[in-house]
This record gives structure tokens, C-alpha cells and sequence, in this order.
């Protein structure tokens, strides 16, 4: 259905010309019809924002009613495993491997602390000395100057 261009031109001429006239009344039902079609329209779109807002709403109250169950059942699960004791196992079956055990493991920091005791010893010893030394040297120029 190819129009050339001069029909198109004629279409347009008559369609601006006066000699083409609406028959009575068109004129207002087409615009009543649009207007019905726009409020439907603004009406449709309307109620499906709603229900998207409403869909987003629910779906927000599920996950977070679903998080804090979670939550709920996480902290649950420590406060119950907090409130077990703890049974401690023995790592040796005989007694006296046990007790030999012991002994070494005291002897050990029994060594350990003699050495910081003695370190402790020796630097209480050179800080009493340099002390000496300095309340010498002090009260002699004191008197010297007196």
C-alpha cells in the first residue's frame, strides 16, 4: 500500500482545509474515550506501584523475621554450649608416667623463674650501686660547696 508523495500532499491539504468536516459529535466522544482511557491508566499503574510496595513491604518482614530467628538460634546454641562443662580427658593411663610428668614440667618453670629472679637480682643490684654512687658524689660536692 504504497502512497506516492502526491496523494500524501493531497491527504494533507484536504485533511487542513475546511472542506473535510467530523460528523457531530465525534469530536467529544473521542475526547471523552481518551480521557476514560487516561484515569483507567493512571489507575492501573497506580495500584500496581501499590502492590509492589506492598510485595517489597512483605518481603522485607519475612527476611527479617527469618534473620532473627536465625540469630536467636545462633545465640542459643552458644549460651547453651557455654553452660556444659567441659570434661577434661587424662592424657596419661598410668599414674606414675603422669606424676614424672609433673615433676619435669615444675622443675622446668622452677629454672625458668630462678633465672628472671636472678636477672631481677642483678639489676637491683647495679641500680642500688649507681644510686650509691650518685647520693656519694651528690652529698660530697654539697658539702664541698657548704
Amino acid at each position: 500500500m504504497d502512497m506516492d508523495e502526491k496523494q500524501i500532499d493531497e491527504l494533507i491539504k484536504k485533511a487542513l482545509s475546511d472542506e473535510s468536516s467530523l460528523p457531530e459529535g465525534l469530536a467529544d466522544r473521542l475526547e471523552k474515550a481518551i480521557d476514560e482511557h487516561a484515569a483507567g491508566h493512571g489507575e492501573e499503574k497506580e495500584n500496581h506501584a501499590k502492590q509492589i510496595r506492598l510485595f517489597s513491604r512483605h518481603s522485607l518482614y519475612w527476611i527479617s523475621g527469618a534473620a532473627a530467628s536465625i540469630a536467636v538460634c545462633i545465640g542459643l546454641f552458644f549460651f547453651i554450649q557455654s553452660r556444659q562443662p567441659k570434661l577434661q580427658a587424662d592424657t596419661f593411663q598410668d599414674p606414675r608416667q603422669a606424676e614424672l610428668v609433673a615433676q619435669k614440667a615444675l622443675a622446668l618453670v622452677s629454672t625458668k623463674m630462678n633465672k628472671g629472679i636472678d636477672g631481677v637480682n642483678n639489676a637491683d643490684a647495679a641500680i642500688s650501686k649507681t644510686q650509691k654512687i650518685l647520693d656519694d658524689t651528690l652529698f660530697d660536692n654539697s658539702n664541698e660547696n657548704n
